[in-house]
């Protein structure tokens, strides 16, 4: 009771200073985050908002997407491609009302293809030829996709499925979307009820392979650039053709341009079957090549993905003191760890506890360990670019000395996400001691800067969109758990040690190995602790008061269009915590015609 007046006074104090006060305030990460938790732990502050609170956001939300929408014109003019996979006259009806009530529709130049089972052919042809009389030779209905005219292969096409609705504002925002390098396009979506009330939006990143191969988020409401596309599909239609379809595309490492439209253009009436539903063998032959493939649950697999080989992982820990916390860490790598071919470089930077410097040279006894000694200033950049020049590893490992090992299998799924040609950083799954997230990959733009995602987040709910228990790519990990190639981490020249000494090395670090074509990961199978910098210290002297100040401000010069538009994230989600709610009016971002970068 007594914490939770102080924090309350504290809260009060706070909202009365200047608002330049607050934003200085607001630099300073550790304290930010210290205030957030005492806020969180007194019921001050409601860190995840109640459903009321949540559905009065997006009704907001929608408001503003509306008025981004109204100031579009000019239509585009696809076909359309409507999955019947359990035909239902009622809701079929409903999704043709929805395309034919289109603002901007034009009956002249309309055709819309219904793909049905073989079952179904002759019900729908009778029900089209009842139903919608006045727009017979606009609709057909097809069991073989090969059997259209070839003329089609000039159009786009938007596929989506039987009940679900669209939006009345879709031509204008696919003639106003910048989709001309484009091959394959996606939209967000959210789900109606029978009265019409709109909820529990699906606010999806920009392309990411990774998870559309473990949760296939991409499912629906799709735009082709072309349909010859599809036309070469002469499988039966069914009801998750586009989840897998998307996989396969995912899957193959495919020159195709993904885009992704942030508007919700889509209504679900339906949840989501389950993944695994209808994979064809095509794929699950393809997969098994690369990876043994369990379904986690039916939203998202887990992909344990093979290593031909097993190369030597060097796994650097860098420390001053902080015997405990070193000889915890170790011992559970050591003790912990089903992957076996590592070697642990212990970085002694300046340490001076009798304690600490006897325990590390009993412990560099160990044949699967080293002691390296770093004497400079603290630079946590210059310390495991150090380390790394005196590794042996194929693979490159930035471990803290406040972590300790939880699942004993973390190296091995670790190194076989990054030992992938196209994963460069892969990141773990990060507690705190009170078993809540610490860390689940960076979202760039927390701050003005960067954040952990979901912080705070129990250890095993499942997340935004499964992303907490299922592997995906992310803008940029933590180095407090990071694993990267060895010739990776040389092409870019090592962590940043004249400009990031301390903070946001690692995220600028990943964001080089980004611009190499790489794609960081997540990897929500390699779960460990953190304990989060406990050694050293918080930065509240006014030289690290200052030093942070400048990484900050070198981080936002160098990374400002990834700040701005974190292609990980969804601009409609917010900045200001780390739970990925909408975001507030206050923080829409207006940005339809500015190219992503």
């Amino acid at each position: 009771m007594i914490k939770k007046v102080a924090v309350g006074f504290l809260k009060l104090v706070i909202s009365r200073l200047p608002k330049s006060w607050r934003r200085y305030a607001r630099q300073h990460h550790g304290l930010t985050s210290r205030y957030t938790r005492w806020l969180r732990q007194t019921g001050h502050v409601q860190y995840f908002p109640s459903e009321l609170v949540l559905q009065k956001r997006f009704e907001a939300n929608l408001r503003l997407q509306e008025e981004e929408m109204a100031a579009l014109c000019g239509s585009a003019q696809p076909y359309f491609l409507l999955l019947v996979t359990n035909l239902s006259e009622r809701s079929l009806s409903q999704s043709i009302e929805s395309l034919v009530s289109l603002d901007a529709f034009n009956s002249s130049t309309f055709k819309l293809v219904l793909w049905v089972n073989d079952s179904q052919v002759e019900q729908c042809k009778r029900y089209v030829a009842g139903c919608w009389s006045a727009l017979n030779g606009s609709i057909s209905v097809e069991r073989d996709l090969s059997a259209l005219p070839l003329s089609w292969d000039e159009n786009a096409v938007f596929v989506f499925r039987e009940g679900e609705l669209l939006h009345p504002k879709l031509l204008f925002v696919l003639h106003n979307w910048p989709l001309q390098d484009a091959t394959l396009a996606y939209t967000d979506c959210d789900f109606i009820d029978n009265k019409g009330l709109k909820s529990t939006p699906q606010f999806y990143p920009d392309w990411n392979p990774d998870l559309q191969l473990t949760c296939g988020y991409v499912s629906t409401g799709v735009w082709l650039k072309s349909f010859r596309l599809l036309r070469h599909e002469s499988v039966k239609v069914y009801e998750n053709f586009i989840r897998h379809w998307f996989m396969a595309v995912a899957l193959e490492d495919t020159q195709c341009v993904v885009e992704h439209i942030s508007f919700c253009l889509l209504h679900k009436q339906q949840p989501e079957p389950d993944i695994l539903k209808g994979l064809p063998e095509g794929i699950q032959t393809k997969l098994s090549v690369r990876a043994d493939l369990t379904q986690g649950d039916k939203h998202h697999l887990c992909l344990n993905w093979h290593l031909s080989r097993q190369p030597l992982v060097s796994l650097i820990v860098p420390t001053r003191n902080a015997w405990q916390l070193v000889q915890s860490c170790i011992d559970s790598i050591l003790n912990l760890s089903t992957y076996r071919n590592f070697e642990i470089l212990l970085v002694d930077n300046n340490s001076d506890e009798a304690e600490s410097l006897a325990y590390f040279e009993q412990v560099a006894e160990h044949p699967k360990v080293r002691l390296l000694k770093y004497p400079g200033v603290f630079n946590y950049s210059a310390i495991n670019n150090y380390a790394v020049q005196h590794s042996k590893g194929e693979v490159i490992g930035l471990v803290n000395n406040d972590i300790e090992v939880i699942s004993e299998h973390w190296l091995t799924a670790m190194v076989a996400q990054v030992m992938r040609p196209e994963i460069g950083c892969v990141g773990a799954k990060l507690l705190y001691s009170d078993n809540s997230i610490q860390h689940a990959g960076v979202v760039m733009g927390y701050g003005g800067g960067a954040g952990h995602a979901h912080k705070f987040f129990a250890s095993d709910a499942p997340g935004y969109m499964q992303r907490l228990i299922a592997s995906h790519n992310v803008s940029a990990v933590t180095a407090a758990c990071l694993l990267v190639k060895r010739a990776d981490f040389e092409l870019v020249a090592g962590l940043n040690e004249q400009d990031l000494k301390v903070a946001f090395n690692d995220v600028d670090f990943c964001l080089k190995i980004r611009e190499l074509g790489r794609r960081n990961l997540f990897c929500a199978e390699a779960v460990l602790y953190h304990h989060e910098s406990v050694s050293r210290g918080a930065e509240d002297t006014p030289e690290k008061i200052q030093r942070f100040e400048s990484e900050v401000a070198y981080l936002q010069s160098s990374w400002a269009s990834v700040i701005a538009h974190d292609p990980a994230y969804n601009r409609h989600l917010t900045l200001k915590q780390e739970n990925f709610m909408v975001a507030d009016q206050q923080e829409y971002r207006h940005y339809f015609f500015t190219k992503k970068g």
